[in-house]
């Protein structure tokens, strides 16, 4: 009887952080379980068919490379008919790609696959931490048909943050980013780097870091709006078909587990774990089948 009405409690919270999620347009967490603004949860088989037949670029810092290792995990693992496809994909799996590349870059080999559209998929890591590495990015050559631009932490390891220094990063980033027009970026916020500690002078320097990723979180948003605008008039104006662009709001998805003992820590502190970013690709799947994710209210 006890056992009955724990899971009917647990049903109806589950159900009212649903429904408050889709009415405010937020994510929710329930323990350890995420529950989406736009209400869809992809499975595994799901995922793994979105990813074939494009070629994907992820640049940026470790969650990138870490991020890239998670998809081909399970753009790689041997589903079977009938099976729970949920529960077939461990942990130690995904542990085995997600180092790939390391401080460089690493491209994913599609040759053993029995997928339809193995010969026209590929996935590639490039190692891109800081938002100047990408003006060194010869985008316009590398025949990528979406990229997850995945940065933002190490731009922000300071106490104090030059805004204007970042909105001209943001503003040449942006414009080597949209060189070809048919390339899909997908631009994910940045998440907190840091759990909470006892040394006093490292907690200073890690809520400062945190304040940073607030402010630079507001300046990419502000200028991707910009941008997206801009191609929309151009491609209005001028009848061209310009891929738009898409802002994954990562950081407010995960921002109830980023900190303290709630955090979702991966092998460090500052990496965060399996189910984090798990979190992070729904929303990408999400964007790639339905074109952006809802607003943010």
């Amino acid at each position: 009887m006890l056992l009955h009405v724990s899971i009917q409690l647990q049903l109806s919270v589950l159900l009212l952080l649903y429904n408050l999620s889709c009415s405010h347009g937020k994510s929710s967490w329930f323990h350890d379980m995420w529950l989406p603004s736009h209400g869809v949860l992809y499975g595994l088989e799901v995922i793994k068919d979105t990813f074939y037949g494009k070629c994907t670029l992820v640049i940026g810092d470790s969650l990138a490379r870490r991020l890239t290792g998670t998809i081909y995990a399970i753009m790689t693992h041997p589903f079977h008919e009938g099976s729970n496809s949920e529960l077939e994909l461990h942990d130690q799996e995904i542990d085995r790609y997600i180092w790939h590349g390391g401080h460089s870059a690493y491209t994913y080999d599609f040759k053993h696959s029995n997928h339809a559209r193995a010969g026209h998929t590929c996935l590639k890591f490039i190692w891109a931490p800081l938002l100047s590495d990408i003006n060194d990015l010869h985008m316009h050559s590398m025949n990528f048909t979406h990229c997850i631009v995945s940065l933002g932490i190490h731009d922000m390891e300071e106490f104090s943050l030059d805004v204007n220094r970042i909105r001209q990063q943001l503003n040449d980033t942006w414009d080597v980013l949209l060189r070809p027009s048919d390339l899909c970026v997908l631009w994910r916020s940045t998440p907190y780097a840091y759990m909470t500690t006892n040394d006093t002078r490292r907690q200073s320097f890690f809520e400062a870091v945190d304040r940073n990723v607030d402010a630079f979180n507001v300046e990419a948003r502000n200028m991707f709006n910009a941008k997206r605008t801009m191609l929309e008039y151009n491609n209005t104006l001028h009848h061209t078909d310009h891929c738009l662009p898409s802002f994954i709001e990562y950081e407010q998805s995960i921002h109830s587990r980023e900190l303290g003992d709630a955090r979702l820590s991966g092998d460090t502190p500052e990496h965060l774990s399996n189910l984090a970013r798990v979190v992070l690709l729904q929303e990408v799947v999400y964007t790639l089948l339905n074109g952006s994710l809802p607003n943010i209210h």
